[in-house]
């Protein structure tokens, strides 16, 4: 691996690291600000590092569920759909970078169905569960489908 490729990798490694720091300091809008960053650079890398990027973003949506912080976990997917909005706009620089942004697109969006509020949630537990259960099948790794359901019984 070059130099430069090492700077970003070490780059989305740090944001990460501070994405969790911030998130258990209390400070979730700073979490999603440091996941938006490490999922934009990684998107623009390397499947596999879009990939690892989302499997950390999809924890610090659970983790802001888990702790009753349901508007959070909604502000955190819709700033990473943001990003990578930004970056489709932009055009992808290989396919698998698109799919694995698609993929990252959906996880994202069943951690927001989950995000909203109780009252509208209610009406978006068939979505969320749909959705979960597509992404589970690419991933393999993310459990939303269950993780869903647990929610639907809580």
């Amino acid at each position: 691996m070059n130099t430069e490729v090492q700077e970003y990798v070490n780059l989305i490694a740090l944001r990460v690291q501070e994405a969790n720091t911030a998130l258990n300091e209390g400070r979730p809008d700073d979490a999603a600000e440091s996941l938006a960053q490490a999922l934009g650079v990684a998107l623009q890398l390397h499947p596999q590092l879009g990939l690892e990027a989302t499997t950390q973003t999809v924890s610090a949506g659970k983790r802001l569920v888990a702790a009753g912080d349901y508007a959070a976990a909604d502000r955190l997917a819709r700033a990473l759909h943001a990003v990578i909005d930004e970056i489709a706009a932009r055009g992808w620089r290989t396919e698998e970078l698109q799919m694995t942004g698609e993929l990252a697109r959906e996880a994202l969006s069943v951690i927001g169905l989950v995000g909203l509020d109780a009252g509208q949630r209610e009406l978006n537990w068939q979505t969320a569960r749909e959705r979960a259960a597509e992404v589970d099948e690419v991933s393999g790794g993310w459990g939303l489908y269950e993780w869903v359901n647990g929610q639907i019984d809580k």
